[in-house]
C-alpha cells in the first residue's frame, strides 16, 4: 500500500547530505514489475515501511513533474523487485510518500515521472548516442535513484533530476544565465544550446557514482550535443544548468529555434540561410570534471541581419517506411557508397531555363539526426522551380540519379515539379519523403576524382559547364562524355583534399569532387576535363577554333601523363583520377559586339518618362552581370537612343534597358515604387553572330 502524506512534507537535510545520488538507473529495473504491488514480505513474515521524500533538483521543474509518479526497486540481498504508483499529481514540493510492506534490507530505489503512464521506467539508453539528447522527452527523463537501508521507521530522501540523456556524468556540465533581446518576444520560441567539443576527454576509469552515460574507458567522440534549455520559450532572463557533459573545451551556440530544425540556422540579408533570428556564440568554454562550471557574465541573444519578411521554403524531411527499416537494421547502409550514405542536399532548377540554385546541405546524413526532420531554407529567389532533395551518395554536390543518363550514384531522392517561391513568404512544402530510385544498388563501375578550374575576369569568365570525356585508348570505341557541373564559377566544395589517399594535390585552391558511373564500360581510357565554353557538349580546343573551348586539363592528341591520364576501368570499381587542374590554353579572347538601340513604345508619350537615368543591365547565362548608365536622363524620349557598342566575349546574353525611377541604381521590375518602364531582349553572340543590333522598346510592363 502507498500513502500520500502531504502534511508531513519536509526536506530531510541530514539524509540528503549522506546520499550518493545517481540520476538514471539501468540496473535491470527497466520493464514490467517482477512482483505484485503487495510483494516484499520476507520469508520470516517480517515487513517494514519507508517514508520517501521527493525533492525537485532545480527551479522550473515542478511543472514537468505533473502526471504519474512511480517508484521501482530491487532488494540487493535477494534480487526481489517492486513497482509502485506513488501518486498521480503533487500539489507542493518537497512531497512525501510512504511505502508499506517492504522486506527489510538494502534497496535500490528509482523514482520517476512516468511520461506515457505505461508503468515501465523508460530510462535514457546506454551507451548514449549523440541524437539521444534530441529524444530525451521520449524517455522518463525526470527521475532519481538512491540506495537505502529499509528497517523500522526508515527515512529516505530522493532528488528528482531532469536528464538530457547526454554522454557524461550528471554533475559535470555548465551553468549560467541567458537573456533575450529587450525588443524581442521569445516567450513561445524554444531555446537551445549547441555544445561543439573542441577538445574533450574521458577519464580512463569512472567511479560507480558517475551515473548512466559515463562510459568507462570510452574513446572521445567529438560530436555536438543539442540541449533544449527552455523548450517552452524564454520570457526573460533565466538561469540554466546543463549536466552530463564530457569534460573538455566547447564552443557553445545559444539560439532561439524559430524554424524548428533544432540547429542555429540563421537567416541573413545575403545568400541562403534558415529561419532563426537570434543567437549568441561562446567561442571557448572549459567544462571541468565533477562540477557545473559557471559561464560568468550573462549571455544575451543577438539578432541576425535578416529581412523583416523571409523568402524561402520549409518542410519535413522523412524516409519511406522501407528505407526507415533499412536505416534501423543495416548499419552498412550508412557506410561509404551505402544506400543511405552522404549529406542531404536541396537544389532548385528553374522551369523556364537558367541557372539552378543549390542550398546548403539540409543534413550531414540521415543517421545524424532523428527523422522526421524539419528544415527551412531562406534567401531563395522568387519564381517557379523544380525541387530536388537527394542523398548525395558520391558527395560531389551534383544530383546524378542512379537511373539517369548518364547514370550516377545518387539512389535516394525526392523530385517535385512546380514549386513556387513567393517573395516575403516561407512556403511550406509539407512532407518531403525520400524514396529509392528505380535502380539496382550494386558496386559502381566508373571513375571519380577532383577538379579545379582557372577563372577569367569579365564576361569571358561567366560560368560554363564542366565536362569529362573518356576516350578509348587507341581510338577504338565510342567517346564517353559526362556533365560534371553546370557552372564552373559555382563549383561545390570538395571537402578535405587528402581523403582520396592519392597524395597532396597541387596548391592553389579548393577542388570539387565528382563521380561518374553507370555508362562506363570496362576498358582503358584517356581522361580529359574541360570547360565547355561554347556549350555544345564536345571538346574542341580554341587553338583550332577561336570560338571553342579555352580551359582544359589537356588537349586531344597532345596529352601528357598528368594532363590527360590513362586509366583502367574495371567492373565493380571506381577508379580514382586524382586531382585534375583545368587551366587556360592561352588563346586570345574573341570579341563580338552588339549595339543597343533604346526607344519609347509608340503608345507612350514623352510625359510618361520620369526624370531619371536610363540604365542597361547585361547578363550572361552563366552568372556574369554588369549594370551601367546609358544616359543620366532622356532629353528627348521621342528619339531613339543608340548606345555605344558593347564589346563582349561569346555567350548567351540578356539585355535589359530600364528607367531607374527609384534611383537605387539597380533593376527592380514591378517592385513597390520600383522600375516599371523597361525592355528586355536575349541574344546569342558567337561565331554565327559576331556583331549585331539589339532593339529595346521601353514600355510600361507592370500594373500601375
Amino acid at each position: 500500500m502507498t500513502r500520500l502524506d502531504p502534511t508531513r512534507a519536509r526536506l530531510l537535510c541530514g539524509a540528503l547530505a549522506a546520499l550518493a545520488l545517481v540520476a538514471c538507473d539501468d540496473g535491470g529495473e527497466v520493464g514490467p514489475p517482477a512482483l505484485a504491488a503487495d510483494a516484499g514480505v520476507g520469508a520470516d513474515g517480517a515487513a517494514a515501511s519507508a517514508s520517501i521524500t521527493l525533492v525537485i533538483e532545480a527551479r522550473g521543474l515542478a511543472a514537468e513533474a505533473a502526471g504519474p509518479l512511480r517508484v521501482i526497486g530491487t532488494r540487493m540481498e535477494t534480487g526481489e523487485k517492486l513497482s509502485r504508483l506513488l501518486g498521480d499529481g503533487v500539489e507542493g514540493w518537497p512531497a512525501r510518500f510512504t511505502l508499506d510492506d517492504l522486506a527489510p534490507g538494502t534497496w535500490r530505489l528509482t523514482a520517476y515521472r512516468d511520461r506515457d503512464d505505461d508503468a515501465v521506467f523508460d530510462a535514457c539508453p546506454f551507451p548514449p548516442m549523440p541524437a539521444d539528447v534530441e529524444r530525451a522527452d521520449a524517455f522518463d527523463n525526470l527521475n532519481g535513484a538512491v540506495e537505502a537501508t529499509v528497517g523500522a521507521d526508515a527515512e529516505v530522501a530522493l532528488v528528482l533530476e531532469r536528464r538530457i540523456c547526454g554522454p557524461g556524468d550528471v554533475q559535470t556540465g555548465a551553468t549560467g544565465e541567458l537573456v533575450p533581446p529587450a525588443d524581442a518576444d521569445l516567450s513561445t520560441v524554444p531555446v537551445f544550446a549547441l555544445f561543439e567539443p573542441l577538445d574533450t576527454f574521458r577519464p580512463a576509469e569512472v567511479g560507480a557514482d558517475a551515473g548512466v552515460g559515463a562510459a568507462p574507458g570510452a574513446s572521445p567522440d567529438a560530436v555536438p550535443l543539442r540541449v533544449p534549455l527552455f523548450p517552452d520559450g524564454l520570457a526573460g532572463p533565466a538561469q540554466f544548468e546543463v549536466g552530463e557533459l564530457v569534460p573538455g573545451v566547447y564552443r557553445i551556440t545559444f539560439f532561439a529555434d524559430a524554424d524548428g530544425d533544432r540547429a542555429p540556422s540563421l537567416c541573413g540579408t545575403e545568400g541562403l540561410g534558415g529561419g532563426d533570428r537570434f543567437a549568441q556564440v561562446v567561442e571557448r568554454f572549459q567544462v571541468v570534471a565533477g562540477q557545473r562550471s559557471p559561464l560568468g557574465a550573462p549571455v544575451e541573444l543577438a539578432e541576425a541581419p535578416c529581412p523583416e519578411d523571409l523568402t524561402g521554403l520549409t518542410g519535413t524531411l522523412a524516409l519511406t517506411e522501407a528505407l526507415d527499416a533499412v536505416l534501423a537494421a543495416e548499419p552498412e547502409a550508412l557506410e561509404v557508397y551505402g544506400l543511405l550514405t552522404g549529406p542531404v542536399r536541396l537544389a532548385l532548377v528553374p522551369t523556364t531555363g537558367g541557372e539552378p540554385v543549390s542550398a546548403m546541405p539540409l543534413l550531414g546524413g540521415v543517421g545524424e539526426r532523428p527523422l522526421p526532420h524539419r528544415f527551412t531554407v531562406t534567401g531563395l529567389p522568387p519564381g517557379a522551380w523544380r525541387l530536388v532533395v537527394w542523398l548525395d551518395r558520391d558527395r560531389d554536390g551534383l544530383f546524378a540519379p542512379c537511373n539517369g543518363l548518364p547514370a550516377g550514384l545518387d539512389a535516394v531522392y525526392h523530385v517535385r515539379e512546380d514549386v513556387y517561391v513567393q517573395a516575403g513568404h516561407v512556403v511550406d512544402l509539407g512532407s518531403v519523403v525520400l524514396d529509392r530510385g528505380e535502380c539496382d544498388i550494386e558496386a559502381p563501375t566508373g571513375v571519380q576524382g577532383r577538379v579545379r578550374v582557372d577563372t577569367e575576369q569579365g564576361s569571358v569568365g561567366s560560368g560554363r559547364p564542366v565536362r569529362l570525356d573518356l576516350l578509348p585508348e587507341g581510338g577504338a570505341g565510342e567517346r564517353r562524355s559526362f556533365l560534371l557541373f553546370e557552372n564552373h564559377r559555382a563549383l561545390p566544395s570538395g571537402g578535405d583534399d587528402g581523403e582520396d589517399g592519392d597524395g597532396d594535390p597541387p596548391p592553389g585552391g579548393p577542388y570539387a569532387r565528382f563521380t561518374v558511373s553507370g555508362d562506363v564500360p570496362p576498358g582503358r581510357y584517356r581522361a580529359l576535363a574541360y570547360v565547355d565554353f561554347d556549350r555544345d557538349g564536345a571538346f574542341v580546343p580554341c587553338s583550332d577554333a577561336p570560338f571553342a573551348d579555352r580551359l582544359t586539363s589537356g588537349v586531344l592528341g597532345r596529352c601528357d601523363g598528368a594532363g590527360c591520364p590513362t586509366v583502367e576501368v574495371e567492373a565493380g570499381a571506381l577508379v580514382n583520377l586524382g586531382a585534375l587542374d583545368v587551366t587556360s590554353l592561352g588563346c586570345e579572347v574573341p570579341q563580338v559586339s552588339v549595339e543597343p538601340t533604346v526607344r519609347l513604345a509608340q503608345r507612350l508619350g514623352p510625359e510618361s518618362v520620369d526624370d531619371a537615368a536610363l540604365r542597361l543591365v547585361i547578363e550572361e547565362a552563366g552568372g556574369w552581370r554588369d549594370d551601367r548608365i546609358l544616359r543620366e536622363r532622356l532629353e528627348d524620349p521621342t528619339q531613339p537612343l543608340v548606345g555605344p557598342a558593347l564589346r563582349l566575349a561569346p555567350g548567351r546574353y540578356r539585355l535589359t534597358a530600364y528607367v531607374d525611377a527609384d534611383g537605387d541604381g539597380r533593376f527592380g521590375a514591378c517592385d513597390a515604387g520600383g522600375d516599371t518602364l523597361w525592355a528586355q531582349i536575349e541574344v546569342v553572340l558567337g561565331e554565327a553572330m559576331a556583331d549585331g543590333v539589339a532593339d529595346l522598346v521601353l514600355d510600361r510592363r507592370c500594373p500601375l
